[in-house]
Formats: C-alpha cells, structure tokens, sequence
C-alpha cells in the first residue's frame, strides 16, 4: 500500500466518497454509544457500579431520542426558499 496502487486506492476513495454519510453517521454514533471497560477490580466498587449503570441508561436514552429525531428528519420535507432580489 505503500507504493499505492492505483486500482486500490480508486477502490478506497470509492467507498469513501459513496458511502460519507453513513461514515459520519456511524462515527457520531460511535462517540456516544461506545461501551466503558471497567476492570474487575472496580466493579466490586458500588458507587463505580452505579455510575456504570446511570452511563448506560444515558445511553439508552440518547439512543431513543436520536431514533425519533432521525425518524423525524426522514418525514419532514425539506422546503427550499428562493428569494429574487
């Protein structure tokens, strides 16, 4: 890959180009529904166990409100304006 072979590198910038919004869409996504590690010798901690779960219902309900607002950007045309001066 080094020497970038032409054919490859097309391939790539390919599905790059054609595939961005999903691209961007997953990686906003991926930033807020990404799941913590916590070791084994803090889930024995109760205050650290409870903070886990609080993230993880934030989660779920950042899941449920980006659902609704997606299903609402979907159904809501789009409406252009054009104004002459």
């Amino acid at each position: 890959m080094i020497r970038g072979e032409k054919k490859i590198l097309i391939q790539i910038l390919h599905f790059l180009l054609t595939k961005m919004n999903d691209l961007k869409k997953r990686y906003y996504l991926s930033r807020y529904l990404s799941n913590v590690h916590v070791s084994d010798e803090f889930t024995g901690d109760e205050e650290i166990l409870e903070t886990f779960n609080i993230y993880r219902e934030l989660q779920s309900d950042f899941q449920a409100v980006y659902q609704m607002a997606e299903e609402k950007r979907i159904s809501t045309p789009v409406i252009f304006i054009c104004l002459t001066i």
